[in-house]
This record gives structure tokens, C-alpha cells and sequence, in this order.
């Protein structure tokens, strides 16, 4: 499921997956999590609550200006539909239920990762960097050492032949550039982000030496005690390098800013 901006004050392709959790609060609060900075949007202004059938509701939280969905005032729960498009604000934001979505939609809209994690958390946080930033994001959470059969069975499952790897060196112990050199030589097409979750620093020869290998880039993750301490600016700079990997213009980055430091703060607690 998907919430995706309309305003001009978010980049073109902002997305909002809603998995993870059972309710998401928006507003323009820093502690919402889904944050959207409008003068005329109460601190807490709406809730989605989901169903253990993964129906989506719209709830409003008595906010001054009210909540709409297709025009209409949301005075009770409303379950949101495929396509449904919602007021807050200045926001007009358009519904999206992923599994309406078709294979053609996605390749025309959006970018595809494949991203491979050992560790949930950084899992979790990547996901939704890239989900903000617009991206589509297949998340697999495993260390398989059957890795190269079980690529070629995501990648055939997968809507649409994947624009980016990211993956984690910790599945691909103990030669991650091994591996690199085997989708090189199978999938030529593939294009690789190797990240290191336990180093916060990457020299450059091991930089140059990841992309002689194969791989565009060799970037240091989050670990679970330094994301919270990361510089917004280091987090940036790592998001830049993966939307730079996808062709994607990074000139929005700025405006991604308080969404990402809202990120980092829920991830604190």
C-alpha cells in the first residue's frame, strides 16, 4: 500500500509505503510519522489505522481544517480504495493499494531496488529512505548461501527486471566481490551497491577496489547504535549516491530533509 504527494513542496515521486505497522499518524508534528509540513495541518490531524485484512482507514483527529477524501469531509473512519485522493492540507495525496498496481505502472513510474539485508533494522530504514525518495523497494531480510540460486528466483519473480541491487556484505561473506563478478558475468545489466553495515567509514582503495569488481559503489551502512548519531548530511550523501545509481535527479534532496529527520528520530524510540 502507498500514499503518494501531490505538492510542490515534496519531489516529484514521493511515495509512502504503509507496511510495518498497525496505524501511522500524519501531521505536521515532528513526531507523526508521516510528516507533512503546512501551516494549515494541526500538529496530529489524521490517523490510518490498518485491519488484520490490510484494509487502510482514514481517521480524522479533530484537526482545525478537517480531512477530505475525494472532496468529501472525513467525519467518521473511511476506508481509502485503490486511486482514492486525499486533502490535508495543501497535501492532495492519491491512494494506492500495491497489489492493483501492474507490472506496466511500475516500470513507467517508478525505479526498482532489490535490496538484500542481514540486519531488520537496516533493512527498515533503507526501505523507507527509498520508499520516500519514490523508489520501489523488493526487501528480502536473509543470509542464504544458496544466494546465487535464490537471485535468479527473485529476479524471475520480480514485476520487472530490477535497476539496482543493494546488498548487504554480510550476506555475501565471505567474498561479496565474488559475487559481483558472478552477476557481472550472468546479469551484465545489473547494477550493484555493496553496503557495510558495521563500518562507518570506507576508505577510498576499498572504493576503488569494489568497483573494479563490479559493484558501482561500496557505501557504509547504519548500525543499529549509529544511525541515531549520523550527521543528516551523511545520510543524504549515501541516499544521493543510490539515486544517482538510478538516474534519478537528486536536486530534491533538500526538500527530503525534514522527512528524513523525522525518520531518524522515530528511529530513536
Amino acid at each position: 500500500m502507498w500514499m503518494t504527494r501531490s505538492p510542490s513542496s515534496l519531489p516529484a515521486g514521493y511515495y509512502y509505503g504503509l507496511v510495518g505497522k498497525k496505524f501511522w499518524t500524519i501531521g505536521s508534528g515532528m513526531d507523526c510519522t508521516i510528516v507533512l509540513p503546512d501551516i494549515h495541518i494541526s500538529s496530529q490531524h489524521a490517523i490510518l489505522l490498518a485491519t488484520a485484512h490490510r484494509e487502510i482507514y482514514l481517521s480524522d483527529l479533530q484537526s482545525v481544517n478537517g480531512s477530505f477524501v475525494n472532496g468529501q469531509p472525513v467525519h467518521r473512519p473511511v476506508l481509502l480504495q485503490h486511486g482514492d485522493l486525499l486533502q490535508i492540507g495543501s497535501f492532495e495525496i492519491e491512494f494506492q493499494n500495491s497489489s492493483k498496481l501492474s507490472s506496466e505502472t511500475l516500470s513507467e513510474h517508478q525505479k526498482l531496488v532489490l535490496l538484500l539485508q542481514s540486519s531488520a533494522l537496516q533493512g527498515k530504514i533503507w526501505r523507507e529512505i527509498l520508499n520516500i525518495c519514490g523508489i520501489f523497494v523488493t526487501y528480502k531480510n536473509f543470509s542464504d548461501p544458496n544466494l546465487h540460486e535464490n537471485i535468479e528466483t527473485l529476479i524471475k519473480d520480480l514485476n520487472k527486471f530490477p535497476d539496482l541491487l543493494v546488498a548487504d556484505v554480510e550476506i555475501l561473506k565471505p567474498n561479496p566481490y565474488e559475487f559481483c563478478r558472478w552477476c557481472r558475468d550472468y546479469y551484465p545489466g545489473l547494477k550493484i551497491i555493496l553496503i557495510s553495515n558495521n563500518r562507518t567509514e570506507i576508505f577510498s582503495s576499498e572504493k576503488r577496489w569494489a568497483i573494479h569488481q563490479g559493484a558501482i559503489d561500496l557505501l557504509p551502512g547504519f548500525s543499529d547504535d549509529s544511525f541515531f548519531s549520523t550527521e543528516l548530511t551523511d545520510v543524504i550523501a549515501r541516499v544521493e549516491c543510490i539515486l544517482q545509481a538510478l538516474d534519478v535527479p537528486t536536486s530534491t534532496l533538500s526538500s527530503l530533509e525534514p522527512v528524513l529527520r523525522s525518520l531518524m528520530q522515530r528511529a530513536m524510540h
